[in-house]
Formats: C-alpha cells, structure tokens, sequence
C-alpha cells in the first residue's frame, strides 16, 4: 500500500475519539428515549387507572357533604318549630318572603340574619346584598355550578338573589287532585302550609308520623331546567324558583318519563321543575319531620311520594316502598 492511500485510510487519533463520544452520545440518546417512552406509557396507564377511581371519591364526598347540607336546614326548620311552636310557612306574601330566610338564624347565620328586612320584600333592593349572599349549606356540592345567582323582575323592580338547591314539602299539586289521582279527602296541604290559605302545621299535627312524612327535598340546579336528558338551557325556569329568599316549594306531581309534562308516573330525577331531582347515582336525597335523612331511589312508586308528602293520609310505609 502506497503512503498516499494508507493517509486517506488512517483517522487521526482526535477524530477517532470524536467518532467514539458521538456513538455513545446517540446509544445514550436511544436508551433515554425509550426511558421517557415507557414512564410516559406508565403515566397514561397510571391515569386511566386511578382517574375514574379518584372521580368516584369526589363524587362520594360530594354526596355525604350534600346529605349533611340538608340535615343541618332540616334541623333549622325544627328548630324553627321548637321556638315558634309551627313550622314555617313555606311563604309570608306580605311582604313577600320565602320559608328559608325565616329559618336562616337556626343555621348559625346571625350575621345575615340582621340584614334581612322583613318589612319589605326580598326583592327590594334594601334586601339586595343579603339575598345575594351564597350559602354553602343551601347548596349541594354535587349540583354541577355552585354559587349561581337568579336574575328576575317583579312588581317592576329588577333583583338577583343567590341560588339553593333544596325546597320544602309544599303538598300534593292541584292537578294531582283533579285527576282523582289521590282519594278526595286527602288534604293536599302538608307541613309548609300556604300562609294565604292555611295556618302553619305544628309537629303534633303530622298524623302520619314524622318519620313518614317529608320535610324537605332536592331540587338541585335551579333555575336552571334539567331533566331526564340533560340540562335545557334554552329554557330556564321562571326566577322565582331557585334562589333561598323565594317561597321555593315542591308541591308534589310526578313527571312523565322524560321529565317535560305533569302529572306522570315518575317520582325522582325526571325534572328539577317541581320534581325531586339530584345530581347523584340512582336517586335523591331527602329529609323527614324527625329530622333524618334518606336516600330515594329514582324509579320508586309515585303513590309512594304521594303518601309521603302528605301528612294525615294514614298510610303504613315500609322502608322497601322507598
């Protein structure tokens, strides 16, 4: 071999090294390569394991706060009953107030109970910051938007007033009674009586028992209108339902399958226009005139929601009718 071919042949001994170090450099770049992909593949499997399960807690803690929520107004109302002697009425129309501001101080809420002006109604605007206050307890955590605030005009004054996703046991609905539906004695007033129409009920008037007979309901997402499919949000409810500071009743009328008319066969999570309805698996919570709360199963018999709306019907319900 000729001195010219062995120089084109050798490498020096600094390329050599320079070669070495950029083969090592890409090996390492390969193994780090396939490092990053397996913990991406680890991190994606890891994710598609835990996230459901991590939704489901939330979901769970949502649903015990919600329950504790509606106990705790629940035992404002009987608190409420224990001072005055009769529950709330579920309105006072002059002025017009609703039955959850009357109970507001048994919440511990003191503050905001000073500020309330029951000498002008709550959509004056004297109540306005008051009705405007978002209370964690008048809200189930499980309801897809917290904190909503309504928006109406009455008596041509313009008011917005802080949203809350429970009512109270305000009878059985007129037409339920028109239909013949329910015997004709049945008295379709219950415990939150109608202040117009009917004097406040006492404990020792519930006939039925009060462990038999509702106090009160969830009808989460208001005024927003949901039903069996899903939310309308073409067509809100009208103002007055929703917010604390309204009368905020469920008269009692079951809705059809889809939630869109009334009376009908379907007792729960068909419609949150006057209809029990929740944002929980299979069901609702409620609460009874002891004090307790329960969890109603959506598909239970209408006539069972029937007999325990009202409160001198006389029926014996057993815990496998909910």
């Amino acid at each position: 071999m000729s001195d010219a071919s062995r120089r084109r042949v050798l490498v020096p001994a600094p390329f050599r090294a320079l070669r070495s170090l950029r083969e090592l450099s890409a090996r390492r770049a390969g193994v780090a390569l396939r490092e990053s992909l397996i913990v991406l593949a680890f991190v994606l499997v890891a994710i598609g394991v835990f996230f459901p399960a991590i939704q489901k807690a939330r979901a769970a803690a949502a649903d015990v706060t919600c329950r504790e929520h509606l106990k705790r107004v629940a035992q404002a109302a009987l608190g409420y009953e224990r001072d005055r002697g009769e529950l709330p009425p579920r309105s006072v129309t002059t002025p017009e107030h609703g039955w959850f501001a009357l109970v507001v101080p048994h919440l511990g809420e003191e503050e905001l109970a000073t500020r309330i002006r029951f000498d002008t109604p709550y959509y004056d605007p004297t109540n306005k910051a008051a009705v405007n206050t978002h209370l964690a307890v008048a809200q189930c955590p499980a309801a897809p938007r917290q904190n909503r605030t309504v928006a109406g005009t009455t008596d041509g004054v313009k008011w917005t007033a802080a949203a809350t996703d429970y009512a109270c046991n305000g009878g059985v609905f007129p037409a339920v009674m028109e239909a013949g539906i329910l015997p004709a004695d049945t008295s379709r007033w219950t415990v939150f009586a109608n202040e117009r129409e009917r004097r406040p009920l006492k404990l020792s008037d519930v006939q039925d028992g009060v462990s038999n007979t509702l106090l009160l309901v969830e009808m989460a997402g208001r005024n927003e209108a949901w039903f069996t499919g899903g939310r309308d949000a073409d067509h809100p409810q009208a103002p007055v339902r929703g917010p604390w500071a309204t009368q905020n009743h469920f008269e009692v009328r079951g809705h059809s399958a889809d939630g869109k008319s009334y009376p009908g066969p379907c007792a729960v999570n068909c419609s949150n226009f006057a209809g029990i309805y929740a944002f929980h698996s299979g069901g609702a919570n409620v609460a009874f005139c002891d004090g307790s709360t329960r969890f109603l199963r959506k598909g239970m018999n209408i006539m069972v929601l029937y007999a325990l709306c009202t409160h001198t019907g006389g029926e014996v319900l057993t815990a496998s009718d909910e």
